[in-house]
């Protein structure tokens, strides 16, 4: 026989399930649309992208100013924490040079918050990252430069259970 006790915390799991509708360590974003996650492991862009999936996500694509401010303001707390100069999003240009493409539909990608001057393709560099040190403002950088990551994944659907 279940005790009070027990049935409030499971209904306390259940409501915050249901609510967030976004998994343990992710956080919803604008309008509940998407669930981001800031992936604290140094990884080249590939291997970021591999991480991300391992979760569910896939490296975040930022489609709006009001998704990049919500960003922003995630990370903006975070910002001494993270020990590299740019945050992976998902978004290459390695097929073609200035086409950059969402590597999950490879379709365009129409929303850009690029630094002035970016992206230069510098030295070959074809994968987009925020630079930190210049309000999270997008930067091409060389794909196998280990980085911190955001992952971004749908929310869960009603009735679904992580873990």
């Amino acid at each position: 026989m279940a005790t009070f006790s027990h049935v409030v915390w499971i209904s306390i799991a259940l409501w915050h399930t249901v609510s967030s509708r976004c998994p343990g360590g992710f956080t919803a974003g604008p309008n509940a649309e998407s669930c981001y996650a800031l992936m604290r492991a140094s990884a080249s862009w590939a291997e970021a992208q591999h991480y991300c999936q391992a979760f569910g996500a896939d490296l975040a694509v930022i489609d709006s100013q009001q998704e990049q401010q919500f960003v922003n303001g995630m990370l903006r707390p975070l910002h001494d924490s993270i020990p590299t100069q740019h945050v992976w999003l998902g978004g290459t240009d390695l097929l073609q040079e200035g086409k950059f493409l969402n590597p999950g539909s490879l379709s365009l990608l129409t929303y850009f918050n690029w630094a002035p001057g970016e992206p230069d393709d510098l030295n070959g560099q074809h994968c987009i990252g925020m630079f930190k040190d210049n309000s999270f403002m997008w930067d091409d950088q060389d794909c196998e430069v280990p980085n911190y990551s955001l992952c971004e994944r749908e929310p869960l659907s009603d009735g679904q259970i992580v873990g």
